[in-house]
């Protein structure tokens, strides 16, 4: 099932598999499960990958 998370703080995609969030997008996260401190999920711009887990928070 698919979660919503928000960002707190902005982040640069420094490869292929990031994607960059920015402070406040809403974003869509595959697991809460984090791997190795990574999410992977999809920024309202369509982009689908990792980013730092510590830099967004789940909404419920």
């Amino acid at each position: 099932m698919a979660l919503r998370a928000r960002a707190l703080y902005n982040f640069q995609s420094e490869n292929r598999e990031e994607i960059s969030i920015q402070e406040n997008e809403e974003l869509v996260i595959f697991s809460e499960d984090s791997l190795d401190g990574w999410l992977q999920g999809t920024n309202s711009r369509g982009e689908t990958g990792l980013f730092p887990a510590s830099y967004v928070e789940i909404l419920r």
